[in-house]
């Protein structure tokens, strides 16, 4: 019988399904499977936040993408057009911009309106 080789995806997954058992601290679970408390933490936001389908890697390039897409390819905006562009909306829209209720930041997603 052949030895099962875990993917990436299952480990990740078996990690998040431990640490909502809660029978075992995330501390020791990031041991166990060998990747930091802040990489923990990390998947386990983004599984709270999005599910299972959350948990695949995510391109490094999603900014760049993200800014050619609105703006069209020759066209270069300041890395954080996107950025300016949430904060004058919360000045406008936010009663408290500092505490946002309605446009919050998904970190290591982007930004989720909530009305």
């Amino acid at each position: 019988m052949p030895w099962k080789v875990p993917s990436i995806m299952s480990e990740r997954l078996e990690f998040v399904r431990m640490v909502e058992a809660g029978t075992v601290s995330l501390a020791e679970l990031c041991r166990r499977f060998g990747i930091s408390r802040k990489t923990g933490h990390k998947w386990l936001a983004r599984y709270r936040e999005a599910g299972s389908s959350a948990l695949t890697d995510r391109s490094q390039r999603r900014r760049a993408e993200l800014l050619e897409r609105s703006w069209g390819t020759g066209i270069y905006p300041a890395d954080r057009t996107v950025d300016n562009h949430i904060v004058s909306l919360r000045r406008k829209l936010e009663p408290d911009p500092q505490n946002p209720q309605h446009i919050l930041t998904a970190h290591a997603v982007g930004y989720k309106l909530v009305l």
